[in-house]
C-alpha cells in the first residue's frame, strides 16, 4: 500500500489545486492524507475519514477519528 502526505497550508486556489495531480495519486491500494483539507469543499466530501489533533497541554495532544 502506498501512503502519500499531502499539505495544503500554501494552497489556496482550485487552479493551484488542480497542478498538484492529486487525483493522480488515488488508488484502491493508496491512502492519502491531506492537511488542511477544509480549505477546500472537495476534500470535505470525498473524505473517508477524518483524522483530528487537538492540543490539550503543553505535551499533550486528542486525537479523534470520524469514519465517514
Amino acid at each position: 500500500m502506498n501512503v502519500y502526505h499531502i499539505d495544503l497550508y500554501r494552497v489556496d486556489t482550485p487552479r493551484e489545486l488542480e497542478t498538484l495531480g492529486l487525483d493522480d495519486l488515488l488508488a484502491e491500494t493508496s491512502v492519502l492524507l491531506i492537511e488542511w483539507g477544509e480549505k477546500f469543499p472537495r476534500f470535505i466530501k470525498e473524505r473517508d475519514m477524518e483524522i483530528a489533533l487537538k492540543r490539550v497541554g503543553e505535551s499533550d495532544r486528542r486525537i479523534t477519528l470520524t469514519a465517514r
